[in-house]
C-alpha cells in the first residue's frame, strides 16, 4: 500500500531497530 514511503518514517525505524539490536547485543554480551 506505501507506493511513496516517507524516508523520515524508513528513517526513523531504520534507528529503532539498530538501537534495538545493538542493545542486545550488548546485554548478551554482559
Amino acid at each position: 500500500p506505501f507506493l511513496r514511503p516517507e524516508p523520515q518514517i524508513w528513517a526513523f525505524v531504520a534507528e529503532r531497530g539498530i538501537a534495538s539490536l545493538s542493545e542486545r547485543l550488548a546485554s548478551a554480551r554482559q
